[in-house]
């Protein structure tokens, strides 16, 4: 590892310089797209960081040493249309425009990010044309430590971050980048035993670290990288922990060999299981650390909100409660959710999501809202059904427009505007007042394997009350023909108590299950009277026809069955 500290002087670099602007930042290249080096930025001046050029595997970023922890990371591409950032494995920024950067930027200079402490992997991936589109590069990653923030440092000596390692790859995990007390360790969520856990300091350097595992101290390091399985300083050693509870506590010194003062212990308890051993004894009936904890997605720490929209106090991204209320298997909004059948719409009666640019074309859309102009791309158009529901984000990642029954060619019988950092339950086009790409399925995040959100959920008219509740803020106007016993903003989950890995799902299945039972699903449409009698979800157009909207379709049924009403 390599301490970053800042000089008593430095020459700093424009953004401009540093990415050669001079030529279309679409080029060409015909040795593909690729992401070549990434460079610290300070935020507060739009320059690199002082004392820092480009980003290397291994990096200390010691916060209180910087000259600003108000960061941003650029990826210097060649021949990219557009570039995705993925922050711990989750995908939270795509760029179609040169300055490709991490935490996003403005007319007015990069936008602040500062991540956690811990150990941290960046992923930046080039792609030829724009929205991820086009010819895709080889990934780059770096992986960083980040440790003693300016409030850390007048603490004292200490430890940040507890962060579990894959030894195979020697980089750390991701969802586990800072151990929480409470974890639950599953071999076969890891994908391997070969594990290490590594200690991140406050300092980042101290004179050494004593590791005790269930009492018994097992290991002294006195130069880092500091691990509890070992390490010759770049190779981290293997070491598998027994299935069952334990408990690490580590300690920093100030000198080597445990001399001189002790700072803050860390202690952390853990479980380790297996697949097997967790589906062999069924999970209690109340929220514990081996329900929903050790399988659910970890919650970004940073995100582009046309990736994953809306504030995190929006109900799309709010997690069930530990407090949350369950309605049984015999309450009549389960029994009549379990009486529909099961699908996905994408192909027709979904939500096509485009993402534009400044250099997009403009279209003039007239709809009884009034008339806008807006950027939209050329090759846009809106969903097959007669719903023709058609999805715009703004070049700045600001709002999404979105229209209903749009025809193509400039009408709409409805258009809503809202801000992808509110709740996106404020008049969207959805029955209950939800925005379109509210709990929509996105490709990105099925082909990341993640989906970070709750999802919406369309019922059959029949199956539905009329009296919505929240988060719904309206219902439909056939709402007098509704004659079922679910109000419109009914939330749905699986239950904590159920193990997700004994439902025989597909990985895109359990998937989605971890979605739902982290998450939950929000009752936010119906399908018009007589039509149909599915339970619906949407996903995104462009899923149409692979194999992954395919194991959703088949193991959907499973899925739904388990949901029970929460609030």
């Amino acid at each position: 590892m390599r301490l970053l500290h800042v000089p008593a002087a430095a020459t700093l670099l424009s953004a401009a310089s540093i990415l050669g602007v001079a030529t279309p930042a679409h080029a060409a290249s015909s040795a593909g797209p690729r992401v070549s080096d990434f460079t610290l930025i300070n935020a507060d001046t739009d320059n690199p960081m002082a004392g820092h050029g480009s980003l290397h595997d291994h990096d200390v970023l010691s916060l209180s040493r910087l000259a600003s922890p108000r960061l941003n990371v650029l990826a210097k591409a060649k021949g990219a249309g557009s570039v995705a950032f993925a922050f711990d494995g989750k995908r939270i920024r795509v760029q179609n425009d040169a300055p490709f950067a991490l935490g996003g930027d403005s007319p007015r200079g990069y936008l602040p990010w500062t991540p956690p402490a811990g150990m941290h992997t960046i992923t930046a991936t080039a792609y030829s044309a724009p929205n991820l589109t086009g010819r895709a590069g080889t990934p780059r990653t770096v992986t960083v430590t980040v440790t003693q923030s300016a409030k850390a440092a007048r603490a004292g000596l200490g430890v940040s971050a507890l962060a579990l390692i894959n030894a195979d790859t020697d980089r750390p995990i991701n969802g586990y980048n800072a151990l929480a007390d409470g974890v639950t360790l599953d071999f076969s969520v890891l994908k391997t035993k070969n594990l290490n856990i590594a200690a991140v300091t406050s300092p980042a350097t101290v004179g050494s670290v004593a590791f005790t595992l269930d009492g018994k101290r097992v290991r002294v390091q006195n130069s880092a990288p500091y691990t509890l399985g070992g390490d010759d300083g770049s190779d981290y050693y293997a070491w598998t922990p027994s299935l069952g509870t334990h408990t690490l506590t580590v300690t920093p010194y100030s000198r080597r060999n445990l001399a001189g003062s002790a700072g803050s212990s860390r202690t952390i308890t853990f479980k380790v299981i297996n697949g097997a051993t967790a589906a062999s004894t069924p999970a209690p009936a109340t929220r514990t650390p081996d329900s929903v904890v050790t399988s659910a997605p970890a919650p970004p720490t940073a995100y582009d909100l046309a990736l994953r929209p809306f504030g995190a106090a929006s109900p799309w991204n709010t997690r069930v409660s530990a407090a949350a209320s369950w309605g049984s298997a015999s309450d009549a909004r389960t029994t009549a959710l379990l009486s529909t059948g099961t699908y996905i719409n994408a192909g027709a009666y979904s939500t096509p999501v485009f993402i534009a640019t400044n250099s997009d074309p403009t279209r003039t859309i007239r709809s009884p809202q009034g008339t806008i102009a807006i950027h939209v791309p050329a090759s846009a158009t809106p969903a097959n059904g007669t719903d023709a529901t058609f999805t715009i984000i703004d070049p700045t990642h600001t709002y999404v427009d979105d229209f209903w029954i749009y025809d193509g060619n400039g009408t709409a019988q409805r258009h809503v505007r809202s801000s992808l950092g509110g709740t996106g339950v404020e008049g969207g086009i959805r029955a209950a007042g939800f925005s379109a790409i509210g709990g929509l399925i996105r490709k990105w995040e099925v082909d990341a394997g993640s989906i970070d959100h709750a999802v919406e959920l369309t019922i059959p008219a029949a199956k539905a009350k009329r009296g919505y509740v929240a988060p719904a803020i309206s219902e439909d106007a056939y709402a007098g023909q509704y004659g079922g016993s679910i109000p419109l903003g009914t939330r749905f989950a699986i239950p904590p108590s159920v193990n997700i890995t004994t439902l025989g799902l597909s990985a895109p299945g359990l998937m989605l299950a971890r979605a739902m039972q982290t998450y939950g699903a929000y009752v936010g449409d119906t399908s018009a009277p007589g039509t149909n009698g599915n339970t619906i979800l949407c996903a995104e157009p462009s899923l149409e026809g692979t194999a992954a909207l395919n194991s959703l379709r088949n193991d959907l049924k499973k899925i739904r069955d388990q949901l029970r009403p929460v609030s």
